[in-house]
């Protein structure tokens, strides 16, 4: 994204159709042009609305980052979601199962202490 906008900013300049790199940041390094590449795309990215587009080539690429940013994130919150999800579904079904376990071995009268050693040891192989 940094050196795209970087790129559209020199492009704006060249065909004379004015562009966010005005003489104050046209003086600067490549180092500088790039770090403020960077810090426009990662707050575009992060529905921050930067007004350094000046025409509509850089106002479009503007948007068409922040629907990638948008993408990336909702794609980030999915998969986070999921995993939560699925860490929840296993607990639920190790509960379950060590219910099921106590039930069965409180129905079949089987004493405390072996019930408890069958138990700690089922523990260690789940």
């Amino acid at each position: 994204g940094s050196c795209m906008w970087h790129g559209l900013g020199e492009w704006g300049l060249d065909t004379g159709r004015g562009s966010w790199m005005t003489e104050d940041k046209e003086a600067l390094g490549p180092a500088d042009k790039y770090l403020c590449g960077f810090i426009w795309s990662a707050t575009t990215m992060l529905g921050d609305r930067p007004d350094d587009a000046n025409n509509t080539p850089e106002w479009a690429f503007q948007a068409t980052w922040l629907m990638i940013g948008f993408f990336v994130s909702s794609v980030i919150v999915s998969n986070l979601t999921e995993m939560m999800w699925k860490l929840t579904e296993m607990k639920k079904e190790l509960t379950a199962k060590r219910v099921a376990l106590r039930r069965f071995l409180s129905q079949q009268r089987v004493d405390r202490q072996l019930a408890f050693d069958i138990q700690r040891e089922v523990e260690i192989r789940l």
